[in-house]
């Protein structure tokens, strides 16, 4: 992992023609975040913070201007799987509560997240003699709210996406996400589910995301997922496309005007907010659940807060 000081010296200038004010000051305050790889945060997410917590971004040094965030943020992946599990999309609520453990941890409410078909996921789906399209979109999420593994697995509004055996096959009830619950300080059981295996592995990496992402504001395509004839550029929308992509990456200049621009473009496309489009990408052609189901659980989703 790159440590922040090499992070700090590839994009900050190494001397300052003034030699002290804002410039030095905000540098400094970028210093103190040296330890975060160590603890396995996010570098230029802490980096920022640090910033912009600490001085009035308007009065950033012109060559710190980057670490400005305005507009909404919006953090990209490549999805390798989609069986309605990581995300999970029902009952009203998308969910992340498995899988991109560094997203997990420091992504925050109100930003935005979004994953794409990677060719791992393209030709997976080709095994199923589907073809979905590489590079589209399979969901857009707000992050509305934020909680603790455990305590998603406590609140009774989240039974609903708790697993039920038996496991009929892409019915809904079968791809719940919450499925650990902490017995112990720091000790995991993993409850019986459809898609991870119980190994020190799996739990350590999913328990290492120690959050849930929750939203009540989302699009999910599942197998539908596309993307504009002219690229993601017209919606300043940045793909990984290989890059490391453990926090998310990052599109600095998607704005308001973006944002609205892209729900615009989905729903023309026939997607409305909070509902499932289609069938997870991995679920094969004959599948029988309903893919238009979205309503809530008898305890109801948690709302946004």
């Amino acid at each position: 992992m790159i440590d922040a000081d090499s992070w700090i010296d590839q994009r900050l200038p190494r001397h300052d023609s003034n030699g002290s004010g804002i410039f030095c000051a905000s540098l400094r305050a970028v210093r103190q975040t040296r330890k975060i790889s160590s603890a396995g945060e996010n570098i230029p997410h802490a980096v920022s913070r640090a910033c912009v917590e600490k001085f009035d971004p308007e009065q950033l040094h012109p060559r710190l201007m980057f670490l400005k965030m305005d507009g909404h943020m919006l953090y990209t992946y490549l999805l390798t799987h989609d069986h309605g599990f990581a995300p999970n999309p029902f009952h009203g609520a998308l969910t992340l509560a498995t899988c991109k453990p560094g997203m997990r941890r420091v992504r925050e409410k109100d930003e935005w997240i979004a994953g794409f078909v990677s060719k791992k996921l393209r030709d997976l789906t080709k095994g199923n003699g589907l073809d979905v399209e590489l590079g589209g979109i399979v969901y857009l999420a707000k992050i509305t709210s934020k909680m603790s593994l455990d305590q998603y697995f406590k609140d009774l509004e989240f039974e609903c996406k708790k697993p039920k055996e038996p496991f009929v096959p892409w019915h809904i009830d079968a791809l719940g996400d919450n499925i650990y619950e902490e017995v112990s300080k720091e000790q995991w059981k993993q409850h019986k589910n459809a898609h991870h295996e119980d190994d020190d592995y799996t739990k350590m990496h999913d328990t290492g995301g120690r959050n849930v992402l929750i939203s009540n504001e989302f699009y999910y395509l599942g197998r539908q997922a596309r993307q504009p004839k002219d690229g993601w550029r017209k919606f300043k929308i940045n793909i990984p496309n290989g890059k490391p992509t453990a926090y998310g990456y990052r599109s600095p200049d998607f704005d308001d005007a973006q944002l609205d621009a892209l729900r615009k473009w989905l729903e023309l496309e026939g997607f409305k907010l909070n509902t499932v489009g289609d069938f997870p990408c991995l679920a094969p052609p004959n599948a029988t659940m309903r893919a238009s189901l979205v309503g809530r659980c008898d305890s109801g989703c948690r709302k946004g807060e």
